[in-house]
């Protein structure tokens, strides 16, 4: 379940949660020369994204033309395959199929033409599914749970807290293994952090590395160089979102963010944006985060300060707010003062 590699280098990259972003991940990797470095994929590979298969393909191409520098893990997202395999929680996948949208699932439903709706046979679908698309199958479920490099750090997709919740075999596992530094993927940062940043985040003995990337609003790619002696990590961030420039300076306002899933008191709708109020504070969250009118994720009333013709990546263009991230911080800006570059 977990694989013990030794690496003669003096550093690894590492990127997590990728999540069907094909063209981001081929911008993260593009300089990485895997005929001599060596890449790990902390896992979730697919699911949140429109390009599923066309990524499996690409890194089942990737894997089998650099098989000694390349490794993946399986995460919890890419373990819904096993899902598909009788016995099987029917009502689960059909909603699964039908709400997320998103999702492997429906790709090899497309591709075997069957007309995603409530009425179609799920059972025989995914029989044809299974048939049809085995090779991927095949590849997923025979990734491995993690690495255990040189004797001192230990890649995961999701912290040992987490993932011993759900195996005692894992927690077994896990219990052989001394390391100084466990790397995971699995949870974005912000969700360990006061504030909407995307950077890495080191605490104790763990470093968290998910950007958020097609899961928050604001998420983007981090692609980390491990340096295997010291410890020591660089990383760059990597968007997909357009880039514009501010027109005039703005001083900046709030300082609240909360990451999590929080209830809220009441809402309002200000055009893209709903405003909510949790005890008793004014925050904005974008239409997808308000869960049922009850909760929602990604609140915050921060407003970045700016100065004229910065330049900024525009994650969320609204009619009178915007969501921009400028040094990997998110915020909010008004939508007048963006001019966006072509």
């Amino acid at each position: 379940m977990i694989s013990i590699k030794k690496i003669n280098s003096n550093n690894i990259y590492l990127i997590s949660d990728i999540h069907a972003n094909l063209n981001l991940f081929k911008k993260a990797i593009k300089d990485i020369d895997l005929d001599k470095e060596y890449l790990f994929i902390l896992g979730d590979l697919f699911e949140k994204g429109n390009l599923n298969i066309k990524t499996l393909d690409y890194l089942m191409d990737l894997k089998e033309r650099y098989p000694n520098n390349l490794f993946m893990i399986r995460g919890n997202c890419d373990n819904v395959l096993k899902e598909f395999y009788y016995p099987r929680d029917k009502e689960k996948l059909k909603r699964y199929s039908l709400v997320l949208k998103k999702t492997i699932l429906n790709e090899f439903l497309e591709g075997i033409g069957i007309n995603i709706n409530s009425s179609y046979d799920l059972d025989k679908a995914l029989d044809l599914v299974i048939i049809k698309y085995k090779k991927y199958f095949d590849f997923v479920n025979n990734l491995d749970e993690g690495y255990f490099i040189n004797e001192k750090i230990l890649l995961t997709h999701a912290d040992l807290d987490e993932s011993i919740k759900k195996s005692i075999i894992l927690k077994e596992e896990f219990n052989k293994f001394k390391y100084k530094l466990n790397v995971v993927g699995h949870m974005p940062v912000m969700m360990y952090k006061d504030s909407p940043n995307t950077d890495p985040l080191k605490i104790k003995d763990v470093l968290y590395i998910d950007g958020g990337n097609n899961v928050v609003e604001f998420g983007g790619l981090n692609l980390v160089k491990l340096d295997l002696d010291t410890l020591n990590y660089t990383f760059k961030t990597f968007y997909n979102y357009k880039l514009a420039y501010v027109i005039k300076d703005i001083e900046g306002s709030g300082n609240i963010y909360i990451p999590k899933k929080t209830k809220v008191d009441k809402f309002e709708l200000i055009n893209d944006f709903y405003k909510v109020y949790i005890n008793e504070k004014q925050l904005y969250v974008t239409k997808n985060n308000l869960i049922n009118n009850s909760y929602c994720y990604d609140a915050s009333n921060i407003f970045l300060s700016l100065n004229k013709n910065d330049l900024v990546n525009v994650a969320y263009m609204g009619k009178d707010i915007s969501i921009i991230i400028k040094n990997n911080n998110a915020g909010f800006v008004y939508t007048k003062y963006l001019k966006m570059l072509n």
